[in-house]
Order: structure tokens, then C-alpha cells, then sequence
């Protein structure tokens, strides 16, 4: 009997890291599209690195740099429309791979890029979906090497009200994946001068370029509608204009 127990335990164990196995290898991948902002332009070099993926402006440099976390399950060259566009506004941009495609795995892999980019005296971090709360989490430890945080498709988790850190919350209107109770609660952990953007007609999934998310509302603007508001306002964050 008692073998017999053993034996069920043993084969439970191994389905359910079967099943394990099976859902974490089962990403978002980006779209054709995507793909083609990983490649180098005249403005733009793409380098990959044993954190990511980091888009390098060629003529138009400043010094300020931004870290981004992939949302759960979604391959980070999804983002790299986005990233590609940062980079041509002058910002080095890097996406961070996650083991497993999960930011809360590695929260603070985002020191690898600054440890790489030294020369980067000004960090802006942020992230989509649990990326976004994992961005937060690792800025909140970190509020002395960072200026600011964002939040796409997501809502912060740590008290930021303190005001060291400049925060930007954008959300798409037709967003039906993220928890609105708690995206209000963490309304209440930033601080009052904070900008907080609905996108309207957007959703959930176009933050990034991967397709419609299981769940999601589709939207009634273009991917590139969404993520160009999207640019405006982070360099807005990063330019302090509000």
C-alpha cells in the first residue's frame, strides 16, 4: 500500500511538471512586424545581450536610458517597436529577456543594463502587465538609481506617494485582462502629481505587438495608434513636462 502511494505521488509529481512545462513554453510571440524593429536602421543599432534585447541610438544620443519587463508569457522582441522608437527620440532602450518569459523570476535583472551602460548618468524604468508591477517593485528598492517608473497595462504594487520618483500609469480603455479593483488601489500608491492616461480604444495587448491576448478586449484603435500615444507620453516622463 505504502508503495503504492509512493509510486502515485511520484507520477502526480511528473504530470503536473509536465503540465508546468507545457504552460510555460506556450509565449506570445511578436508579430512579423515586431520582428522587423530588431533589425538595424540608420538611426537605430540593435544589440543583443545576454540580458536582452538594447536599442542604441546612432546620431541622436542623450543620456538618459530606459529598462523595460516584458508582460508574463510575452517574448520581449514584441516590444520592440516601441523600444525602436525610443531609441530613434534619442533614448537607449533595452528590453529585458526573463527566464522563463516571467519578470518576477529575476525582479532585478534591470542592473545588469545599467552595470553594462555606465555612461548612462539618467534611468527610467517600466514594463507592461506583471512586467509593469515587477518594474515597479524593483524601482521601488532602487529609488536612488532611477528617476522615474511607468506602467502599461499595469498598476504599481509599492508605495511611491514618498515622491522620489516620477510615475506614469497608461492604460487602454478596452483593457479587459488587468483587475480594475486593484488598479484603483494602486491609484492611492502614487504620488498626486502623477500623470494616469487612459488610452481610449485601446487595450490591453497593444502595448505590446503580439496579437490579441486570450481574454482581451479587441481595440478600436491601430497597434501604432496606441504605442505612438504610448512614446509621447514616456518621453513626456522623461522630459518632465507635466
Amino acid at each position: 500500500m505504502k508503495k503504492k502511494i509512493i509510486r502515485s505521488f511520484i507520477f502526480l509529481s511528473l504530470v503536473l511538471i509536465l503540465i508546468a512545462g507545457v504552460w510555460v513554453n506556450q509565449t506570445y510571440e511578436p508579430t512579423q512586424n515586431a520582428m522587423n524593429y530588431t533589425l538595424d536602421t540608420e538611426k537605430v543599432a540593435v544589440i543583443e545581450e545576454r540580458f536582452g534585447l538594447t536599442f542604441i541610438p546612432v546620431h541622436k544620443k542623450n543620456s538618459t536610458g530606459i529598462i523595460f519587463y516584458p508582460g508574463a508569457k510575452v517574448e520581449p522582441e514584441a516590444y520592440s517597436p516601441l523600444a525602436h522608437k525610443l531609441a530613434e527620440n534619442g533614448y537607449l532602450t533595452t528590453i529585458i529577456e526573463m527566464p522563463f518569459n516571467l519578470a518576477v523570476i529575476d525582479i532585478d535583472r534591470g542592473k545588469e543594463v545599467m552595470t553594462q551602460y555606465e555612461k548612462i548618468s539618467q534611468w527610467y524604468i517600466g514594463g507592461h502587465s506583471l512586467g509593469g508591477a515587477m518594474a515597479g517593485s524593483f524601482a521601488n528598492d532602487n529609488k536612488d538609481l532611477l528617476e522615474g517608473v511607468f506602467f502599461l497595462g499595469a498598476y504599481p504594487v509599492d508605495n511611491f506617494t514618498d515622491g522620489s520618483l516620477d510615475v506614469l500609469l497608461i492604460n487602454g480603455s478596452l483593457d479587459t485582462i488587468i483587475d480594475r479593483s486593484r488598479l484603483e488601489e494602486g491609484k492611492n500608491l502614487i504620488p498626486k502629481n502623477s500623470k494616469n492616461i487612459i488610452i481610449k480604444g485601446g487595450n490591453h495587448s497593444q502595448f505590446g505587438s503580439y496579437g490579441l491576448q486570450r481574454n482581451d478586449q479587441p481595440a478600436e484603435i491601430s497597434n501604432e495608434k496606441q504605442q505612438e500615444q504610448t512614446i509621447e507620453l514616456i518621453i513626456e516622463l522623461i522630459k518632465n513636462e507635466y
